[in-house]
């Protein structure tokens, strides 16, 4: 509950008293949302994700434990855990390739994902990947194209550029997942920015705010593919 003086308000009160299509929900500034995977195929845990809202930390999470990480970010986790699933796979069949380039018999994979929303509506996504630390393989998101930048990148690059599952996949979680979530997060930004100006929130209940942004976020409309109970990669409602 979060409120002002002598007022408390809930999530559910808050999306009541203003309307879905009320102009206040539309985004009001560039917002980007951007998803840090790490996959270590002999290592513990062997997967973590690290989410970023403009640049702030807000999910970190890892297969063998979850750290915060709400309701509304379990639907995202899941996705991506499904997806990391695939590329560990992927990466146990290239070790060696990779291990006889990088010269050590343990690494790190690394993949950035991000989707930017534009002051103008304009969206952008795109994804890297890379092993401990170094920058390896960039994939265009809009033509499905491949770069490599490092020799150990041309192992993966062959990998993933051959299977059409991955590469639908990854642009799929890239141009539409990230966005439906990138939106969600906008809305409920915009939420609250509307609830300060008004005065039905305290500009001095900064760290309250966050907790009732991610309460904001427990409250909107499942995507068919939550609704329907779906996990891992799905492809519900997808036009390729």
């Amino acid at each position: 509950m979060v409120g002002t003086v002598g007022t408390t308000l809930s999530p559910v009160f808050l999306l009541w008293i203003l309307p879905q299509h009320c102009a206040w929900a539309a985004p009001l500034r560039a917002i980007s949302l951007s998803y840090k995977i790490t996959i270590t195929p002999d290592g513990q845990p062997w997967c973590k994700i690290q989410g970023q809202i403009n640049g702030n930390e807000f999910l970190d999470y890892n297969c063998n434990s979850q750290k915060n990480a709400t309701e509304v970010w379990e639907r995202q986790t899941k996705t991506l855990k499904g997806l990391m699933e695939e590329l560990k796979k992927n990466l146990l069949d290239i070790k060696p390739g990779i291990i006889k380039i990088i010269g050590i018999d343990s690494f790190s994979l690394q993949g950035t994902m991000m989707c930017k929303q534009e002051s103008n509506g304009h969206n952008s996504a795109s994804w890297e990947f890379g092993f401990d630390g170094h920058k390896s393989l960039l994939f265009n998101v809009e033509n499905k194209s491949w770069t490599v930048l490092r020799p150990e990148g041309e192992p993966l690059n062959e990998t993933l550029a051959s299977d059409r599952a991955m590469t639908g996949d990854l642009v799929s979680i890239a141009t539409q997942d990230c966005i439906d979530w990138l939106q969600q997060v906008s809305r409920a930004q915009a939420l609250l920015s509307f609830f300060i100006s008004t005065g039905l929130l305290l500009e001095s209940f900064k760290t309250t705010s966050n907790q009732l942004l991610r309460g904001l976020l427990n409250h909107l409309p499942q995507s068919p593919c939550v609704a329907a109970g779906v996990t891992g990669v799905c492809h519900i409602g997808r036009h390729m």
